[in-house]
């Protein structure tokens, strides 16, 4: 929001602080408080207590804000300019990234507007111009002229008011009195100053010869001094003072009565040349004009901020007004018109450089009447009897009288386009960031052409239809650089002059492709109109390049509107292939694989800022990718992005696991436990998560959190948390489980609980595990299990429910006893032997079998084919209930 001036000016006598004590304050700045404590409202100060933020006083105290305190503070003894305390130093070129964030964000609260704009009103950076004494003032400035522009555009509002309130006081000024001394001395600077000595009458014939030889000296110095002036202007009005000197001196020959008085005369000349050779009265109107010179080359020299409203207000009213006030004061060099026999002007441009400036800043500012009456003064110039000088401004329409004088438009244009001043201007403006100034131009230069037209029948010049060519194509590239640009004040013209038919220019293939893509880019969209102008400008194109763009934007159009989804596909790849972001852009308001890689484009190219607009129709193509692609995006600008990519992951995005892979890496790589914990480790619970992430990944987490815990935390969190993983893989369609499960019973016992182990044996039985080779050191960890929980006795829950899990899964049992290594270990455990002995389970001689045996070989279970084994039964559901209300462990 722009700086209020009034409501600024207002709250600085009160402003309401907290001190860092948490007292509510009420804090003044004024220009008094300025003079007492030599600082500026929020100045920025080193203090013995560190860098600190000048506020205002209160109750007769300096208050400041350091830095990182919770409020204002101050000190008792400073009582006058601060400065002069040990301790305390100005900051110099202290910039807005200085500010403390607290300090900034109360601040601009609390007057509603930046605080660069602020400090920028508040210290009067930008009235130095108009408060400058001196020509070296102003040079300051210039030196620091980047500094000078962003000040100049942060603080436009306040910049307006000074500018405003210089203009009003400078059109009451008497500049033509100025000017009448100054124009000699911007020619000429290093005239020596001259005096006449005053004759005594007490000695008649000393004061005659001393006369006649000062007559001499005078007539030397007249030719010394009019040889160094080339005007002839300047010339006559020096000879004219020099004519006087003589005629006194001839007086005083014959009349030494008057002596006195003469001498007074002789005073009065020599003080009037001196003034004109030592430029007195030229140095404030030197000033003044330089002051005006810099106000336009700022004007000038800021990039417009096209969609800030307020900002383009402001701006336009400035330039409108600098426009009027050089037209009004008419600031320019005095030169003689010089006209031949026929009337035709030879002298230099009568109008002065600041009439073009001022014609340029009223063509930037798109204000029509003192535009106008700009034009009015020069078709007058050019042609006092031309019809158009008896028009007011208001009612000149330079369009409609170009087509009733194309003699003088074509005059008028070339008289413009061949003032050097001008045509730099014209270079350096001429393009998007000065829309209004760009049409401005596309308008004479139309005007022109038509011009041309018009009197190349009756004008056998070989030259005219070379220039019409050449002026056509830069009317036409200016007008779609508008139109891309979404200038809709064009738009409305250029349909208009399509419409009347009258300007062959404007029938071109390149105009109406434009006018198309204009139709298809909101807020603008009107796909009946961009349709129509699709196909017009496909019809009239032959050129190359122009048939290319053509056939670009009626892809578009294909994409956006295509009857079928291939035909909207193909043009989508088309565009594609072209690589034309843009008009993807365009297609992605309604064509989902235009958003899709809309979307993606927009990450790869850090352009995040664009992303919002096409993910939600980027879903309807993928959902999954497209909850990728955004996660991704959310996670660059530090979002929560994990919702998002678990969504994708759900999906069946396979990126997506190899991003959770790479987070989850990087916290157990930096150790981030607590992370872990509070917003990954639960993810483990869902299978789709599951299936997606490595083994080691998994694991690595697992015994991080286990590890961060201590005593019943770990124990209820290996019968809780671990027990419900398991039951989840179990009853989910998790592609890993298996290799999860054999890691954690080979290496991660102590992750596991009677319960959970019992499980994740189930698991392997379920998934058919023991069907194929199996581990040895699976087996030599299952009979390690056995064994050491034997030792707890026959009623503990896994010795209960163990044997009733293998009387079912025979297979294990043989498997055991046929891995030597494992037997070893459960022929010590006499529990094991007896429900071997009691279940009647053959098994063969370990040395005679090998310990690795596949499914031919496990013909064991007399007269039934070993494929043929007991189905296996879910014993989670059983364990699970033997454990509620049971002692565990």
């Amino acid at each position: 929001m722009p700086i209020d001036i009034k409501q600024c000016a207002n709250l600085m006598t009160k402003m309401p602080f907290t001190s860092k004590s948490g007292k509510e304050l009420a804090l003044a700045f004024t220009t008094d408080t300025a003079k007492k404590w030599g600082v500026v409202f929020l100045q920025r100060i080193r203090t013995p207590n560190g860098l600190g933020t000048i506020i205002g006083e209160n109750n007769g105290n300096l208050w400041v804000w350091i830095d990182n305190d919770r409020g204002v503070t101050y000190w008792d003894h400073l009582k006058a300019n601060v400065f002069s305390v040990d301790g305390f130093q100005p900051v110099k070129n202290a910039s807005v990234e200085l500010y403390p964030d607290e300090v900034v964000k109360h601040v601009e609260n609390l007057f509603k507007c930046s605080i660069s704009e602020l400090i920028i009103f508040s210290q009067g950076l930008l009235s130095s111009i108009y408060t400058a004494k001196s020509d070296s003032e102003l040079e300051d400035i210039e030196k620091n002229w980047e500094l000078w522009l962003k000040q100049a555009t942060e603080g436009l509002s306040a910049w307006f008011v000074s500018l405003r309130h210089y203009l009003q006081e400078h059109s009451q000024s008497p500049l033509e009195q100025m000017q009448k001394y100054g124009e000699i001395t911007s020619r000429v600077t290093s005239i020596p100053g001259f005096t006449i000595t005053e004759f005594n009458p007490s000695s008649l014939q000393k004061e005659i010869n001393e006369i006649k030889e000062q007559a001499r000296d005078l007539q030397q110095q007249k030719v010394a001094i009019i040889k160094q002036i080339p005007a002839k202007e300047d010339q006559e009005q020096i000879e004219s003072i020099f004519k006087n000197l003589e005629q006194l001196l001839n007086d005083k020959l014959e009349q030494l009565k008057k002596l006195e008085e003469q001498n007074l005369q002789q005073k009065t000349l020599t003080s009037q040349l001196n003034k004109v050779l030592d430029n007195h009265q030229f140095a404030e109107f030197n000033l003044h004009a330089k002051k005006i010179e810099l106000t336009v080359n700022t004007l000038l020299g800021i990039k417009p901020r096209l969609h800030d409203k307020q900002f383009m207000e402001t701006y336009y009213v400035m330039l409108t007004m600098m426009a009027q006030y050089l037209y009004e004061q008419d600031i320019k060099e005095k030169h003689s018109e010089i006209k031949d026999k026929t009337g035709k002007e030879e002298a230099e441009d009568s109008l002065a450089p600041n009439q073009f400036t001022g014609l340029a800043l009223a063509m930037l500012a798109g204000d029509s009447t003192i535009k106008k009456a700009y034009y009015l003064r020069l078709i007058k110039q050019l042609d006092n009897e031309n019809t158009a000088t008896k028009e007011r401004p208001v009612s000149f329409d330079l369009e409609t009288w170009a087509n009733k004088n194309p003699v003088a438009m074509i005059a008028l244009y070339r008289y413009l386009f061949n003032n050097t001043q001008f045509k730099q201007l014209e270079k350096d403006l001429s393009h998007k960031d000065y829309p209004l100034f760009l049409f401005e131009i596309v308008k004479l230069e139309t005007s022109f052409i038509l011009a041309l037209s018009d009197t190349e029948k009756n004008n056998s010049q070989f030259s005219i239809p070379q220039e019409i060519k050449f002026h056509s194509q830069k009317v036409i590239d200016s007008l779609v650089e508008l139109i891309l640009d979404g200038n809709k004040e064009t738009v409305i013209w250029l349909e208009k002059q399509i419409k009347s038919n009258k300007n062959p220019i404007v029938q071109n293939g390149k105009l109406y492709t434009a006018l198309a893509e204009f139709y298809a880019t909101p807020p603008h969209v009107d796909n009946e109109k961009g349709l129509f102008y699709s196909n017009q400008g496909k019809k009239i194109t032959k050129d190359t390049e122009e048939n290319k763009q053509s056939k670009l934007v009626f892809a578009l159009y294909e994409a956006i509107e295509g009857v079928t989804s291939e035909s909207r596909q193909s043009a989508v790849q088309m565009l594609k292939n072209a690589r034309e972001y843009h008009y993807l852009k365009l297609a992605s308001r309604k064509n989902p694989e235009a958003a899709m890689f809309c979307l993606e484009y927009c990450l790869s190219n850090n352009q995040l800022a664009e992303t919002k607009q096409y993910a939600e129709l980027a879903r309807k193509a993928d959902r999954a990718k497209a909850a990728y692609l955004e996660a991704m995006i959310t996670k660059s600008q530090k979002g929560q992005f994990i919702p998002l990519l678990l969504e994708a992951l759900e999906f069946g995005y396979a990126h997506a696991g190899y991003a959770l892979t790479e987070v989850l890496v990087d916290l157990l790589e930096r150790n981030q436990i607590e992370e872990i914990k509070e917003h990954y480790l639960n993810l483990l619970l869902k299978p789709f998560v599951l299936n997606k992430l490595p083994i080691t990944v998994i694991i690595g987490m697992i015994i991080a959190v286990y590890a961060d815990k201590e005593g019943t935390q770990q124990q209820e969190f290996i019968e809780t948390w671990m027990y419900n993983l398991l039951v989840i893989a179990k009853n989910s369609e998790v592609e890993n489980k298996t290799d999860l499960v054999v890691t954690l019973i080979k290496d991660y016992q102590g992750l596991l609980s009677d319960e959970g182990l019992l499980v994740a044996l189930s698991i392997l039985s379920k998934q058919r595990y023991f069907d194929n080779t199996v581990d040895p050191l699976l087996l030599d960890a299952i009979a390690l299990i056995i064994t050491e929980k034997d030792q707890k006795g026959p009623k503990h829950f896994f010795n209960l429910a163990i044997y009733d899990f293998l009387k079912n899964n025979t297979k294990i049992v043989v498997l055991l006893m046929n891995n030597p290594s494992s037997k070893e270990m459960l022929m010590k455990c006499e529990a094991f032997t007896n429900f071997i002995e009691k279940e009647h389970i053959p098994v063969e001689d370990t040395d005679k079998v090998k310990s690795q045996p596949s499914l031919t070989n496990l013909s064991l279970f007399g007269g039934n084919n070993n494929n043929n084994l007991p189905e296996e039964k879910d014993l989670s559901a059983d364990a699970s209930q033997s454990t509620i209300g049971t002692k565990k462990g």
